[in-house]
């Protein structure tokens, strides 16, 4: 049996991934009030509970993306989790060893949207984020990357529109496609 404290009265509770010696598994845990979001880890063997993260708010979570939380697992026990705690939905990276936050990987006063890839070794991420421009759409999206640790900070599409990009094999390179609704679509290779 698994202890139920940290996960009662649940809206959903989502498998996530076993550990690579299968002694752990993680779930995402989303309470009916959509107030508190958790990544629980349970222990296989004594089906003992420990919250990873802990995410409350006392209105309610958006999820960033397609009615899910964003989130992404790393190497070395480390995720990403995305979250609106500053106010604007940035990524974090926790230590799910520790259950620690290790550091906030974006800041300001703009959305991380989606994450686009994530470079494992090179510790580079790519993300789609809106509202980094004050004299554009704050809805436009732009093509971005940042070092897992938070600095090295890019901006990769800067022109007025909505950006969609298609990366070259050897991603080196990417096709960048952007549009709205007063100009048709412009390609750049970038």
């Amino acid at each position: 049996p698994i202890d139920d404290e940290l996960c009662s009265n649940p809206w959903s509770i989502d498998f996530e991934r076993w550990s690579e010696d299968g002694t752990r598994f993680w779930l995402l845990f989303n309470e009916r009030s959509h107030q508190r979001m958790r990544i629980l880890e349970v222990t296989a063997a004594t089906g003992k509970v420990r919250a990873v993260v802990d995410e409350h708010n006392s209105t309610f979570i958006h999820y960033s993306t397609e009615g899910k939380m964003e989130l992404r697992w790393l190497k070395q026990d480390q995720l990403f989790w995305a979250s609106e705690r500053s106010g604007w939905n940035h990524l974090y990276r926790y230590d799910t060893s520790t259950g620690n936050l290790m550091n906030a990987v974006t800041t300001g006063d703009w959305n991380v949207r989606r994450i686009e890839r994530i470079d494992k070794d090179g510790e580079w991420i790519w993300f789609f984020a809106v509202g980094l421009n004050s004299h554009q759409d704050p809805y436009h999206e732009h093509f971005c990357r940042v070092k897992t640790d938070g600095t090295g900070f890019v901006q990769l599409t800067e022109a007025d529109g909505t950006h969609s990009i298609e990366w070259s094999p050897d991603r080196r390179w990417f096709v960048d496609r952007y549009s709205r609704v007063d100009l048709p679509t412009v390609t750049e290779l970038r």
